[in-house]
């Protein structure tokens, strides 16, 4: 199997998608920082205030706040289940 991908036998055919979360970039992918940080939850596009950058199925996606003004403040709001 190829990194990057979850497969499951449906039938005689092989159903594969993408794992967005594991830090590697492949198929529909856009980015995937590993922690979904900077990344949308569906690894399709930056998360608001982020710039992603790079990442393949062997190197993942950098993701930095994006802040073009000295004084801009960022205040990160986690979620705790």
């Amino acid at each position: 199997m190829k990194k990057g991908w979850s497969c499951e036998l449906q039938g005689d055919i092989d159903v594969c998608s993408e794992i967005c979360g594991d830090g590697r970039v492949v198929g529909d992918e856009k980015c995937d920082d590993e922690t979904l940080r900077g990344c949308s939850e569906d690894c399709i596009t930056p998360r608001n205030g982020w710039i992603c950058l790079g990442g393949d199925e062997d190197t993942k996606t950098t993701c930095e706040l994006e802040c073009r003004d000295p004084s801009c403040v960022f205040v990160e709001v986690v979620d705790v289940f």
